[in-house]
């Protein structure tokens, strides 16, 4: 379990970079492949991939709302390898496109 809980750690703390592979990081942690995916399905109830995207998204979402940085930056500082990339993924995830929720935040917090 706690090395469950430093592989997590290790993603927060590292959402602007590439991910290594769940064997890379299972080997950093010593633990196996399979213990890695399922024992972080059963203690997170999500994939590694998926919680990496959330949390990647959350922190985009953070810097739209509290910075006037360009989404360029935003997307890079975020994880994302391209901003239609992380439009895309933000528009699914929170059902508008990131210049659209910065005006909409900026609108109605003034």
């Amino acid at each position: 379990m706690r090395a469950l809980q430093e592989v997590r750690d290790f993603i927060l703390k590292h959402l602007e970079e590439p991910l290594p592979s769940l064997k890379e990081l299972a080997n950093k942690y010593g633990i196996n492949e399979y213990k890695l995916k399922s024992g972080f399905n059963q203690l997170y109830h999500t994939s590694v991939f998926r919680f990496l995207t959330e949390e990647r998204l959350k922190r985009g979402c953070i810097l739209i709302e509290n910075t006037e940085l360009p989404l360029q930056m935003v997307t890079k500082l975020s994880g994302f390898k391209n901003v239609s990339h992380f439009s895309n993924a933000f528009k699914k995830r929170y059902g508008i496109k990131p210049s659209a929720y910065r005006k909409y935040h900026r609108e109605n917090n003034n």
